[in-house]
């Protein structure tokens, strides 16, 4: 079973969690709460706040992202060094979870 704290221990560095839908996101904020994953002291669930994009970092804090966060997910020219999942293929084991471009 794949989890979020592999990716961190991976990358070493922020990872970029695309969450497709209300769903995909409850289900990563119960993991990341399972992990001990935190915002900012508080537990992922706590607060039931939807975003389709959730940035992990290496010290197993969550974020989110922002406007010009969002930008730069949505309009990568390839050229950067973001490491971006789609978490519901990450967690269905699928091979093709990491992505340039999601939408």
């Amino acid at each position: 079973m794949r989890t979020i704290g592999m990716l961190v221990d991976v990358h070493q560095k922020k990872v970029w969690m695309y969450l497709k839908d209300r769903e995909t996101c409850q289900r990563f904020l119960e993991d990341a709460e399972a992990e001990e994953f935190t915002f900012g002291g508080r537990m992922p669930t706590e607060g039931g706040h939807f975003d389709d994009i959730i940035v992990v970092h290496e010290d197993r804090t969550l974020g989110h992202p922002g406007y010009l966060g969002h930008m730069g997910f949505y309009q990568s020219s390839g050229n950067d060094d973001w490491i971006r999942v789609d978490y519901a293929r990450y967690v269905a084991e699928e091979e093709n979870f990491y992505s340039l471009k999601i939408r």
